[in-house]
């Protein structure tokens, strides 16, 4: 399995319900097959892709569903960078009105 490692030190007041540390087994396997790949997204820009869904689709992704919607918007940006026909697709995991404090925070909404 793939972790965070062992010295990964989150701060206990973000951490809420999202402390464990490791993958799936089945990510760990594709990722170790070369089938995908994992990115290191920030933070703060994972919240700006779930603000824009949530400007243009009026629904409030789950914070950690953000970085899925990161990764889909920068293989689309790039997909029409180089004139590709692509469809991306994001896994939202459910609605984020439990995480609306800790995004006024971090945006500075």
């Amino acid at each position: 399995m793939y972790t965070l490692g062992a010295e990964t030190d989150l701060p206990v007041i973000e951490a809420k319900g999202l402390r464990y540390h490791g993958s799936s087994w089945l990510l760990s396997y594709l990722v170790h097959k070369g089938i995908i790949k994992a990115r290191a997204i920030d933070k703060v820009e994972a919240l700006k892709a779930g603000a824009l869904v949530m400007s243009l689709e009026n629904f409030v992704p789950a914070s950690e569903s953000t970085y899925a919607i990161k990764v889909a918007i920068d293989g689309a940006l790039k997909a029409r960078e180089n004139g590709e026909d692509k469809v991306m697709v994001a896994e939202i995991s459910g609605a984020g009105f439990l995480d609306l404090e800790a995004w006024g925070r971090k945006l500075e909404l």
